[in-house]
């Protein structure tokens, strides 16, 4: 402790001595003894050796803060040296002490600057008091570790008073400051969001107007959206998004995903589908959408042509859809899936062509599958019912047929429970038309004895409706 109380008391009383005076040395007797020491200190510290820099310096500063009147070097030099031998410094009480002297040194150097104790060229005593408090501040955030309220208070000061002319290496640090703040809690949105605008309209001011420096503004623009974009989506509103994203919009119209993600962003951000720039980008949306959908679309029928067929089916493009399964057919791998397809080519051809035998052909094929077992054996009942007719004699073959159509369906309920109330309902409406004993009797055929009937490609076992 009484380590850190000398050394305390040394930096006060150099600082106070030297701020009392802002001196140059133009007038001082002793004049070229402390340039000599100004010369001397300048060439250690060009080399980096600090330690040795250090004595020159101080004789130099102490006796003329100000130098010649002409440059700041004894602030900056001395700012630069004690940084450099805080960071290697492990001693807790010389580090606090090498970071006193550096912030007392920056409150000197704005006394002088604003007392025109130095000359300053290229801007005004205010700007450039604010490019110190800048240069201060980006070492409280990155090397001295100060709270950061007294970083945010420095930068403040920086930004009132170099306005445009705040260098842009202050925009990471307070970007930081802010998300960190917020996101604890200790900043409100209001005050996040214009610390955002503020900085942004520095950073734009020379983009737009710094020659020399704007592709450095630019580029630490970047970074520092990039930092705020952590809490965007929580301190701005539809405007803010709207100017941010609809001159991206504008810039590449034709763009899809780009279009996409501005439209569906700003969508999310509660901005007015009615909006006519909205309803713009909603048109060209749409318009991407679909395209990429019709690619996937043709990608997903190209691999799958089972499904395709299904589609066209619905469309009512029933030749199609016949076409699309028999590709399917060709390309399947199991057994299951040639039923499944030649089902529903036996079922549009039955349903929609009126192509009954070619449709019973199908039909039968589609036995093998034990998803659409149930619905193929409803298929050929309903096929025979059809075929009946053209069996011959209505009395006797006729209705020998229906024997299979009823025998169809009974197999159809077996197979699949869940067709059982339409198979019912079937075997209701043909078991009237079973054939007559006398009918057999004349035909010497008994009851339980099989037939063939060459119409339907079908053995029956005969049974009497009376």
């Amino acid at each position: 402790m009484k380590q850190i109380a000398i050394l305390a008391i040394l930096v006060m009383a150099f600082t106070v001595e030297a701020l009392s005076q802002c001196a140059n040395w133009n007038s001082l007797p002793n004049k070229t003894e402390i340039e000599e020491a100004h010369v001397l200190y300048r060439d250690f510290f060009k080399a980096k050796n600090y330690k040795e820099a250090l004595g020159y310096w101080k004789k130099a500063y102490g006796a003329a803060p100000a130098a010649d009147g002409k440059r700041d070097w004894h602030f900056s030099n001395g700012v630069d040296m004690h940084l450099e031998l805080y960071k290697v410094e492990t001693d807790a009480a010389k580090k606090e002490a090498y970071k006193q002297t550096i912030l007392n040194l920056y409150d000197e150097w704005i006394k002088c600057i604003e007392a025109g104790s130095i000359e300053i060229t290229g801007s005004t005593t205010k700007e450039y008091a604010g490019y110190i408090r800048g240069r201060e501040a980006f070492n409280m955030y990155y090397f001295l570790n100060m709270p950061y309220d007294d970083d945010i208070k420095m930068i403040d000061e920086c930004l009132d008073k170099a306005g445009n002319k705040a260098e842009y290496i202050v925009f990471d640090p307070y970007a930081r400051i802010v998300v960190f703040e917020f996101t604890n809690q200790q900043m409100d949105k209001a005050t996040a969001r214009k610390i955002h605008k503020r900085l942004n309209d520095v950073a734009d001011y020379n983009i737009a107007n710094n020659k020399e420096l704007g592709s450095y503004y630019a580029t630490a623009k970047e970074s520092m959206n990039a930092v705020f974009a952590q809490i965007e989506d929580d301190i701005f509103d539809c405007d803010y998004f709207m100017e941010k994203l609809v001159p991206e919009y504008k810039a590449a119209p034709k763009d899809g995903e780009l279009v996409k993600r501005v439209y569906v962003t700003l969508l999310q951000k509660g901005c007015n589908a009615e909006d006519p720039i909205m309803v713009e980008m909603n048109k060209r949306y749409v318009a991407y959408a679909d395209s990429v959908n019709a690619v996937l679309q043709a990608d997903f029928y190209a691999k799958n042509p089972g499904a395709h067929a299904r589609d066209l089916y619905k469309d009512e493009k029933y030749d199609e859809a016949i076409k699309k399964w028999e590709e399917a057919i060709s390309q399947a791998e199991s057994e299951d899936k040639v039923a499944e397809y030649n089902y529903w080519i036996g079922y549009t051809k039955f349903h929609k062509k009126q192509e009954t035998s070619s449709a019973l052909t199908n039909a039968r094929r589609g036995l093998n599958s034990p998803d659409y077992r149930g619905k193929a054996l409803m298929l050929i009942g309903d096929a025979y019912a059809r075929l009946s007719r053209g069996c011959g004699d209505a009395s006797w073959e006729q209705r020998l047929a229906i024997i299979a159509v009823i025998d169809k369906y009974q197999a159809a309920k077996a197979a699949d429970s869940s067709i059982a109330d339409e198979a019912n309902r079937k075997i209701g409406i043909y078991s009237s038309s079973l054939p007559e004993r006398q009918a057999g009797f004349m035909r010497k055929v008994g009851e339980g004895e099989t037939v063939n009937l060459s119409c339907l490609g079908e053995s029956v076992r005969v049974r009497y409706i009376d």
